[in-house]
């Protein structure tokens, strides 16, 4: 390291730290991983609703998602 860059962190009042700086990119790392993931997922919700709605038109059923769900949860088949 060059004797300027030396001085200019003997002298800042901001410690560089290469743990922080590592801490730093993981947790971008692990925030770009999870809007990802959520995109993805967003993605992949819609295309199975579509599904589910093509099934329901097929088999004549005017039985929406949240209705088949609180069916059978309560223990009801339609």
């Amino acid at each position: 390291m060059s004797e300027q860059w030396q001085f200019l962190l003997d002298h800042s009042e901001i410690r560089f730290d290469v743990w922080a700086l590592l801490a730093l990119i993981v947790l971008i790392a692990a925030v770009a991983y999870f809007i990802v993931r959520a995109i993805q997922m967003s993605g992949k919700k819609k295309e199975l609703e579509e599904r589910l709605e093509e099934l329901d038109k097929e088999l004549g059923n005017a039985v929406t998602a949240g209705g088949a769900a609180g069916a059978v949860q309560n223990g009801n088949r339609q």
